[in-house]
């Protein structure tokens, strides 16, 4: 098994754990936060999202690299708490996903959202050295836009 690496981030948003939930298991969603340098189709999807669910998604990066095909299966999904995606078929050798939407204690109009990501990749020297390194920049990135964005969404959608 190759080395494994994790990334968190989280954000506060204003808007209640159910409407953000709801915004995040659908996934028609994602392409309205993901940054610019990541591009998703959504090829097949079970709803209603439940545990067990799979998806099955369409990914380029930088609209320079070929179309990556990447499946996912819903592992976990605890409605309006959390949801843990896990890949079955993609890039990496383990990746793991976790939604976390935590309620504000005074405020129960805003939400933590906080992401957990786990992977590995192979177990190649380029992947134990620079790739590893690389590929934890590139998530840590994208998940920090991918908050800001959401955020950024969310409560304009609840200021109107």
């Amino acid at each position: 098994m190759g080395y494994k690496s994790s990334v968190s981030s989280e954000i506060k948003i204003k808007c209640n754990q159910s409407q953000t939930f709801a915004f995040h298991e659908n996934l028609c969603n994602i392409s309205k936060v993901l940054p610019p340098f990541i591009n998703v189709k959504i090829n097949k999807i079970e709803y209603p999202v439940q545990q067990n669910s799979e998806a099955n998604l369409i990914l380029s990066f930088f609209g320079l690299f070929p179309l990556l095909n990447w499946k996912l299966r819903f592992k976990t999904f605890e409605k309006p708490y959390i949801f843990v995606d896990e890949e079955i078929g993609g890039l990496f050798e383990e990746f793991s996903h976790t939604h976390q939407f935590i309620p504000l204690r005074n405020d129960l109009n805003v939400t933590i959202v906080k992401d957990d990501v786990t992977f590995s990749l192979n177990d190649s020297f380029i992947n134990r050295t620079i790739g590893s390194f690389l590929v934890k920049k590139i998530i840590t990135i994208a998940l920090r836009l991918k908050l800001i964005s959401t955020k950024k969404v969310l409560e304009e959608r609840h200021r109107s």
